[in-house]
């Protein structure tokens, strides 16, 4: 919480929110890149990877949005796991940046994503993404 912003200090957090927009780019690339619809939402050093390019106003919208994707996220998510990533997996991978971490695991990151999403691309086709 507060305490552990105090310890870190603005230098390490705009560092770690600085992974968090590189993270975020080399994900969106990485979609656009094989092909397959999606979007990457981002606050700070988290980034969000959805299955779908609608904009959503609430939760409700968001939810209604992420159901018909849920069968090709929760393949996603063990491509990431074979491709040795562990992600946030709730209709979406959540990706969080934390201090041990640098460009090289930034980027290692985001070159295993876009394996995992060559790995599902033909599901991805099946079903219309």
């Amino acid at each position: 919480g507060m305490a552990t912003l105090d310890i870190l200090g603005q230098d390490e957090i705009d560092r770690i929110n600085g992974l968090g927009d590189r993270l975020n780019a080399s994900l969106k690339k990485a979609l656009d890149e094989v092909g397959i619809a999606g979007q990457i939402r981002s606050v700070g050093s988290a980034a969000f990877s959805l299955f779908f390019e609608d904009s959503y106003r609430n939760a409700k919208e968001a939810v209604l949005s992420v159901i018909p994707t849920l069968e090709l996220a929760q393949d996603f998510h063990l491509a990431l796991l074979n491709q040795g990533i562990y992600a946030i997996a709730k209709g979406m991978m959540g990706f969080i940046i934390s201090t041990p971490m640098d460009e090289f695991t930034v980027d290692l990151i985001a070159e295993r994503y876009k394996r995992a999403l060559e790995q599902i691309k033909p599901l991805a086709d099946e079903i219309g993404q």
